[in-house]
């Protein structure tokens, strides 16, 4: 919500219209359905085969690193699937149970637009 209202402040304050979410493609996924919570991302589901389940994440599990990156919000996530493709091995780490844990998978691959802007 933060990233709409700053492209209305884009627009409102400087006259340029530049929606920073629309038709943006990302080629790979983690396989997981994540809620936002004040610590970090919260793996809410996990689909079968994906990074997510071979890396070894279960539902409640807190994502707070993929790859170099540090993950805060599930927008940190968006980012780095933009970024990276699928089948690209990436580093994650999460927390369970106050305990950190580390994993190493490969990327799904996703093939829907993510933020597609529908006419």
């Amino acid at each position: 919500m933060d990233e709409a209202l700053a492209d209305l402040a884009l627009y409102l304050d400087h006259g340029v219209s530049f929606p920073r979410h629309r038709d943006i493609v990302a080629d790979s996924w983690l396989g997981a359905d994540l809620r936002d919570t004040a610590s970090a991302p919260e793996v809410v589901e996990i689909a079968p085969g994906t990074f997510a389940e071979a890396v070894g994440l279960r539902e409640g599990d807190l994502l707070v690193r993929l790859g170099r990156s540090p993950v805060f919000d599930v927008s940190d996530i968006g980012f780095f699937v933009r970024e990276h493709d699928a089948g690209e091995e990436a580093d994650v780490v999460w927390v369970r149970d106050g305990e950190l844990h580390t994993g190493r998978g490969e990327l799904t691959p996703r093939d829907e637009l993510i933020f597609a802007h529908r006419a």
